[in-house]
């Protein structure tokens, strides 16, 4: 037994959200069709906290449950954000596996679909890779960082630090 579980309690469930435990649970248990559902029917049990009835944590529900570990769990979580901000954008054909969007969930919201969408034109007619996406995410990167530096605005803390220090 964990010792640091012996605060944390389970509580009962009501009607409908072991409905929708079940519910999620189905989904992860056979997979159904993507990560993306896996990612958030596993944000739908983390954020409601559906896994209560029977486990004190939501780490030890994924462990004990589906032998997976947290961090595999928020990974899943975190590529399911990234379809979700990517449907939106019609007909571009969304990714694949968990991992082509893992390089992605490190960006910030508005910056996936641009991201993505060059992705998809580079790959032109070839199946995409982790490896495409993440050499896309670091020339995008690269670019973002070579840019600010050109235009050498301090970042928002250096810029809180001048005021502060200037005030004085």
């Amino acid at each position: 037994a964990d010792p640091n579980e012996s605060n944390l309690r389970i509580a009962p469930l009501n009607f409908h959200e072991r409905a929708e435990f079940l519910k999620c649970e189905q989904v992860i248990g056979i997979g159904l069709k993507t990560f993306f559902e896996v990612g958030r029917a596993l944000q739908i049990i983390r954020d409601g906290g559906l896994y209560r009835e029977r486990y004190p944590t939501f780490e030890k529900y994924c462990r004990t449950t589906w032998d997976i570990s947290r961090i595999h769990a928020y990974r899943l979580i975190g590529a399911a954000r990234v379809v979700e901000d990517l449907l939106p954008n019609g007909n571009i054909p969304l990714p694949a596996s968990e991992a082509h969007v893992r390089p992605l969930v490190s960006l910030t919201r508005g910056c996936v679909p641009k991201v993505w969408s060059k992705v998809v034109q580079r790959a032109k007619d070839k199946p995409i890779t982790a490896r495409m996406v993440r050499a896309v995410v670091a020339e995008f990167t690269e670019t973002i960082t070579s840019t600010e530096q050109q235009n050498q605005r301090p970042s928002a803390i250096q810029g809180y630090r001048f005021s502060v220090l200037s005030s004085i």
